[in-house]
């Protein structure tokens, strides 16, 4: 039997000079035919290559669409699935129809035997589920970390016998075009696996398959779909036709690789890292107590599991619209908030994270202790601490967050 993932790469265009521009006096510059560009022979092999790839005789079975049903999340999400228990091939391709960039880490479950754990994407373009790089705040000053206590609840890293979270099933939806992605997304290719045996079935029937997919840290998942393509060998291709196919494919691999090297070693290609960020999802979500709204439009982001060497808890925060700051639509007092309370230190649960002092807030009746926290800071970030101003007899709350310096 032959199992083949096929190999993701990124080709990358040659650049090639521009041609000194011709002087308007010369005769010869306005009468001369501009030269030929000489085609790079690479692509010229890249083009005959490609063109002479035996065409598979496989044949689409199903095609299935499934989403998350949140908006921020680390999973792990399973996408469900089973064998079709064709003769002599099939082929799995999962891919991600997304109106943005992400990355996460996945896994193909066959029956009991978990695959290994490989990675997808390259980078995620949306601050909508963690802090972004700017988070403003408006006063105070940075602080360090204070000294000796146990941490409070829902800070730090899991326990060395912290177990991964269970999957959850994701949510079927209708598959509106077939394997395409609706418009205005594009495709990001996660899972592209192939079955082959050179007789018989490959794998049984209904054989169950599942594929789960976690990140190090929260994606944007709102209106993610997820397709799952399913195509196998055609029932009616005789045992000599597909040996024959095997045959020409192995070959056509032979010079497609022999072709991949010296695009590589030409500096034209890369091949794309596949190794996983984290060979095992997250830990559970801790359960959170959201700290009172501290403005008209702010909203919550729930805290995540940051990988480090292990997993850190970030906690959540209210992020506040520059808008209400400046309009000062934030939460007012009727009286200025007690002394900060002092904060002794907790166990630092990694060298990149930074103490975030407690705070008093408003809750509408009283003022209520937020406390510190260790947060992972944005890079240049420095963590301005919530104060609040007297306004009149009143008092107005300004928040802190991560004050980013940047160089010219």
């Amino acid at each position: 039997m032959t199992v083949r993932s096929c190999l993701w790469v990124v080709v990358l265009a040659a650049c090639g000079s521009k041609p000194a521009p011709s002087s308007p006096s010369s005769p010869a510059s306005s009468s001369s035919p501009p030269a030929a560009k000489k085609e790079d022979p690479l692509e010229v092999e890249r083009r005959e290559i490609e063109a002479a790839r035996p065409t598979a005789p496989y044949e689409t079975r199903s095609v299935r669409a499934f989403k998350s049903g949140v908006t921020c999340g680390q999973g792990p999400y399973r996408i469900p699935g089973s064998a079709v228990g064709a003769r002599f091939g099939e082929r799995l391709q999962v891919t991600a129809c997304a109106r943005r960039s992400f990355e996460a880490d996945y896994r193909l479950t066959q029956g009991t035997a978990a695959g290994e754990a490989r990675h997808f994407g390259s980078g995620t373009a949306d601050d909508r589920c963690v802090a972004t790089a700017a988070e403003l705040a408006r006063a105070g000053t940075p602080t360090s970390g204070p000294a000796g206590r146990a941490a409070p609840a829902g800070a730090g890293k899991a326990p060395a016998t912290a177990t991964a979270a269970a999957p959850v099933e994701l949510v079927e939806i209708a598959a509106a075009d077939g394997d395409k992605c609706p418009d205005g997304m594009t495709r990001v290719f996660i899972v592209d696996h192939r079955w082959e045996t050179s007789q018989g079935n490959v794998l049984a029937p209904k054989h169950p398959l599942a594929v789960d997919v976690w990140s190090h840290k929260p994606i944007h998942l709102e209106d993610v779909i997820f397709l799952v393509h399913q195509t196998a060998v055609r029932a009616d291709l005789t045992p000599e036709a597909w040996r024959d196919y095997r045959e020409a494919s192995e070959r056509w691999y032979a010079r497609y690789r022999a072709h991949l090297d010296r695009s590589v070693a030409a500096g034209r290609t890369r091949f794309i890292d596949s190794t996983a960020h984290s060979t095992a999802a997250p830990p559970p979500p801790r359960a959170e107590t959201q700290p009172p709204r501290p403005s008209t439009n702010a909203a919550w982001l729930s805290g995540y599991w940051h990988r480090d060497n292990d997993w850190i808890w970030i906690p959540g925060f209210w992020r506040v619209p520059e808008e209400d700051i400046v309009a000062e639509r934030t939460v007012e007092a009727p009286r200025p908030p007690p002394v900060a309370r002092a904060e002794l230190a907790v166990p630092r649960p990694s060298a990149v994270t930074v103490w975030t002092p407690g705070y008093w807030a408003w809750d509408g009746r009283g003022y209520v202790w937020i406390e510190g926290a260790w947060r992972v800071p944005p890079r240049g970030g420095v963590w301005i601490a919530p104060t609040w101003r007297p306004r009149g007899a009143r008092v107005v709350f300004m928040p802190g967050g991560w004050s980013v310096r940047t160089r010219r």
